[in-house]
Order: C-alpha cells, then structure tokens, then sequence
C-alpha cells in the first residue's frame, strides 16, 4: 500500500472506536438479531396455528360435504328403487288394461253382426202384405232384441272409451316416471363421481396413492 492508503486506512473511526463502544456496538446488534430471530419464531408459530386451524375447519367441512353426497347418493338409491318398481308396476297395469280394451272391443264387433241381422229382419217384414204388417209377438221381440244389442254395444263402447282414456293416463304417467328415473340415475352418476374424486383426492394427499 502507498502511504497515503495506509495513512487513510489507519484514520477510519472504525480503528478510531474505543473498546467499550465497540462491544456496546456488537451486543446492541446481537440483541437486535436475537430479538428478530425471536419474532420471526413467534410469526413461524402463528402462521402453523393458523394454518391448522384452517387445514383443520376445512377437514370438518370437508367430512360434512361428504357424509351430505353419501346420504344423498343413498337417498337417490332408494328413490330409484321406488321408481324402477312403479314403473314396473305400470306396465303391468298397462298390459291388463290393454288387455281388458281388447276384450272390449272383441265384444263391440261381436254385437255387429246380430244388429245386421236384426236389421235385416226388420227390412224383411217390412215386404209382408199390409194386411200382415201388425205388430205381433215376433215383431215384438225382434225389436226387443235389437234395443238389447244397442244397448249393450253402447255399454261397451262406453266402457272402451273409459279404458282408452286410462290407457293414455297409464302411460303419460309411465312417461313421467321414467324422466325422473332418467333425471335420478343421472344425478346419481354426478354426485358418486364427486364422492370418488373426493376419496381419490385423499388417497392422494395422505398416502401418495
């Protein structure tokens, strides 16, 4: 060094700083560290607390939003049942009625072709000599017979559109059910898909699965 560094260097207050204010100095840095060491390990603490806390409200809510899916999925299991076996038993409602329609219908034709006859009978005695055209006991009776026919045929014909119109109804409310049915398996489907993602998300974070 020239002389003139070394004139500077010796000069610094540093070298010029007695012995007392040095160790006052280094003390009152090492105080001062200490008591930020301190703080940030108080900050540290807090900061864990306050994150299990929080890791531990999450838990709880999380467990409550899974054990809600769990029961609606079970819920939704039952209702799903329930419609299945309405729906079943619909059909079989439909069938029977279907069934008895036919046999109603069986029973309208079945009369047609007496009343043709009675008709015929009736245009018949209508050629007879008008000194014959009285009214006698077959002509009684053959009237007798077809007021009988018509009046079953409109009691049948009554009674298939009855069982008509509960066909229709029958089958608007199988309809109905089976969109709830359909509405059900599908939410069915999204809530267990929530509920599986959420086991898988655990078996993630807690085993490394």
């Amino acid at each position: 060094l020239k002389a003139d560094d070394r004139f500077i260097s010796f000069t610094n207050t540093d070298w010029m700083r007695r012995p007392e204010e040095w160790q006052s100095s280094v003390l009152s840095n090492l105080a001062s560290a200490d008591y930020t060491q301190r703080s940030t390990a108080d900050s540290v603490v807090s900061t864990v607390c306050a994150i299990q806390r929080t890791n531990a409200a999450y838990g709880r809510q999380r467990d409550v939003v899974h054990d809600l899916f769990v029961q609606k999925i079970v819920n939704t299991k039952e209702l799903s049942q329930q419609l299945s076996t309405r729906i079943r038993s619909q059909n079989s409602a439909i069938e029977h009625t279907n069934w008895s329609l036919n046999r109603l219908q069986a029973g309208i034709a079945n009369i047609i072709a007496p009343m043709e006859v009675c008709q015929k009978r009736f245009a018949l005695r209508q050629k007879r000599p008008e000194r014959e055209l009285v009214m006698d006991r077959f002509q009684e009776a053959l009237q007798r017979e077809d007021q009988e026919l018509a009046s079953a045929k409109a009691k049948l014909q009554e009674a298939a559109n009855e069982t008509q119109r509960l066909v229709r109804e029958l089958q608007e409310q199988r309809s109905s059910l089976e969109a709830d049915l359909q509405d059900k398996q599908r939410a069915l489907a999204t809530d267990s898909l929530c509920v599986d993602r959420n086991i898988e998300w655990l078996m993630v974070t807690f085993f490394g699965g």
